[in-house]
């Protein structure tokens, strides 16, 4: 199995203005382009970001740009994909 990681990020106003986000996504950002995650072109990344609802990322190099999925009711949370 290729190693995956699941990054979960807090996009909340608070969030955003503590300059949290921006630094997380930054230094995570900077570890990808490294090839520092173990299993080069194996790994698996997953990005999950919440405040009220859920975002998941599509971010496969075969789209023509990255997909954005919402689930807004976090009592009845699924994988769109």
């Amino acid at each position: 199995m290729p190693p995956s990681y699941i990054f979960c990020f807090d996009v909340s106003q608070p969030a955003i203005d503590s300059g949290y986000l921006q630094q997380a996504a930054h230094t995570i950002k900077g570890i990808i382009e490294e090839g520092a995650l173990p299993g080069q072109d194996r790994t698996r990344v997953c990005f999950l970001a919440f405040d009220k609802g859920l975002y998941y990322f599509n971010l496969r190099s075969t789209l023509k740009s990255p997909q954005m999925m919402v689930i807004p009711d976090s009592q009845d949370v699924y994988l769109p994909c």
